[in-house]
């Protein structure tokens, strides 16, 4: 997460490989099997993070820096995503603005619902756990905990 910006790690990951291809070609040519093995990770990469990327682009997953705090400055992004009918999201939780965050929940919606993103769901911290209302719930039917 960049001030307030997340940055989903595949695409992450794709930055990180290009700049290792780019520096890469920096240097002397390398011998024929490196050039393969740095050619296929790069492609292998690529390709697994694609997907997930294209998501992100096109709006099928969002990402929302919850606006409220716990007393010791714990946050939540919610991580929302959606494909027709179908819908659900993760919450990652991190102290401060900044910094990596920890998946911690994960949640599922009916008839393509984006909950956070529509203004339905609301997240209310009692300490350092928060509690979650709206018309999300667990995949597995169980109380959705976000503990930081």
């Amino acid at each position: 997460m960049v001030r307030g910006l997340v940055v989903p790690l595949p695409l992450l990951a794709m930055f990180l490989i290009a700049a290792a291809l780019t520096l890469a070609r920096c240097r002397p040519i390398p011998r024929k099997t490196e050039r393969r093995v740095i050619a296929a990770v790069g492609v292998l990469t690529l390709v697994a993070a694609a997907p997930s990327v294209a998501g992100a682009v096109v709006g099928i997953t969002t990402y929302e820096l919850h606006p409220s705090a716990s007393p010791q400055d714990c946050r939540v992004v919610v991580e929302e995503h959606h494909f027709f009918w179908t819908s659900g999201g993760e919450f990652h939780v991190l102290r401060g603005e900044t910094g990596i965050a920890r998946r911690v929940a994960e949640f599922v919606t009916d008839d393509g619902e984006v909950p956070f993103t529509d203004g339905t769901a609301d997240l209310t911290w009692y300490g350092e756990e928060a509690s979650v209302s709206g018309p999300l719930r667990h995949p597995r039917d169980e109380e959705i905990d976000v503990h930081c």
